[in-house]
């Protein structure tokens, strides 16, 4: 079977100031493993991810992404 590999390239933008880093719709989808644009405003809409919308910009801390992820795994 032939190997697929797939690589993104997307700025993450990092707030120096507060040490958190930030990723746009784009880059949080593929760090996500594929999720669609639906599925993050879903998200956004519910509460249940908070994000920052500068300019028409929507961006995500990383850490509120992990929260997200740690209480909603499954053991």
């Amino acid at each position: 079977m032939a190997q697929v590999r797939i690589e993104v390239i997307e700025k993450v933008v990092t707030m120096k100031e507060v040490g958190q880093a930030f990723l746009t719709t784009k880059s949080l989808m593929a760090y996500l493993g594929g999720v669609s644009r639906y599925f993050l405003k879903d998200l956004r809409e519910t509460g249940e991810l908070p994000y920052y919308k500068v300019r028409g910009t929507i961006l995500y801390k990383v850490s509120d992404v992990d929260k997200l992820l740690k209480r909603n795994k499954i053991t």
